[in-house]
């Protein structure tokens, strides 16, 4: 089992679900967001921005990528990418690649986004907003082909 949290400290643990011992632990926070295990690794997205990809049975990070924080949606694995968006509504794809951080694209929906995208019949959905303290328009993307 995987969890991450951050008080009063920051962690990323792993533990045992047939012992419940502890079997790794790092000093991430994923408070809001999932992690992704994806081919023996995991793949988390912190609070500040940081993408990191870890040996799930070790925990060793085998890459770290400064995004731009703050983020608080859930990362989106589709096929062998990742989607990670940003509260400022910029999005990351990468690789769900263990040897290195693997840009695909970077794209802008609107300027205000906390609520994670789904994936449903190669479309992938967003819900994002424009605007700013008060006065927030709110816009339900479908991105795929027809």
């Amino acid at each position: 089992m995987f969890a991450s949290g951050g008080y009063p400290d920051r962690q990323t643990i792993c533990v045992d679900a047939s012992t419940g011992k502890e079997v790794w632990t790092g000093r991430e926070k994923c408070y809001e967001q999932s992690m992704l295990l994806a081919g023996g690794h995991l793949y988390a997205v912190t609070d500040d921005g940081i993408a990191i990809c870890r040996e799930a049975a070790t925990g060793k990070i085998t890459w770290r990528e400064r995004l731009e924080g703050p983020i608080s949606a859930s990362p989106l694995l589709v096929g062998d990418n990742i989607y990670a968006t940003n509260e400022r509504g910029s999005t990351w794809v990468f690789k769900a690649s263990p040897d290195s951080y693997q840009e695909v694209a970077r794209n802008q929906l609107g300027n205000i986004a906390f609520a994670s995208m789904v994936a449903c019949q190669n479309r992938i959905y967003a819900r994002v907003a424009t605007g700013g303290r008060g006065s927030w328009r709110e816009t339900f993307y479908c991105i795929g082909k027809e």
